[in-house]
């Protein structure tokens, strides 16, 4: 079956772009899991999260080389909700030291004025988010690997 690249490519696209939340997976030293949700800013190829130092999230993102993301549509913009529309990534994590103005302007502008008032605070650390790998899923039946790139997606078969 062929795939329409940018009808799939479009719609993953705009996925990206009507939701300012993601969920991570995290673990800590001991492997006990953790899942919590975060605004984040996409810039180029990588997504930046801005959290606080109090966070069990941050102090797993301190210390994790890898962590799980998802991006999912809303649950009342879904017709059904087993096949809700969804990214999930495996990404490798960084902390942002240098060059931070422009990722949290950004992130301002995308995400509000709290930002501006964060971005002061001393126990805030901004990470960036670099996929490993992706899938978006677009409902049943319509799973795709998508390439790091964001230029081609492949159907996922059981085949």
């Amino acid at each position: 079956m062929a795939v329409d690249q940018e009808v799939v490519l479009g719609n993953f696209q705009q996925l990206l772009s009507d939701i300012d939340t993601l969920v991570m997976a995290t673990v800590d030293s001991d492997g006990t899991p953790n899942a919590s949700v975060v605004p984040y800013l996409q810039y180029e190829d990588s997504f930046y999260v801005l959290t606080s130092g109090l966070s069990e999230h941050t102090q797993h993102l301190l210390s994790e080389k890898d962590i799980g993301v998802l991006v999912l549509r809303d649950e009342q913009d879904t017709r059904n909700i087993f096949a809700r529309e969804r990214i999930s990534m495996r990404c490798a994590v960084a902390q942002v030291t240098e060059n931070q103005e422009e990722i949290l302007d950004g992130m301002e502008a995308q995400l509000g004025k709290t930002v501006g008032l964060l971005r002061t605070l001393p126990d805030f650390t901004l990470f960036q988010l670099n996929p490993k790998s992706v899938r978006y899923v677009a409902g049943f039946g319509k799973a795709y690997t998508v390439s790091l790139d964001k230029h081609s997606a492949t159907l996922i078969t059981g085949a």
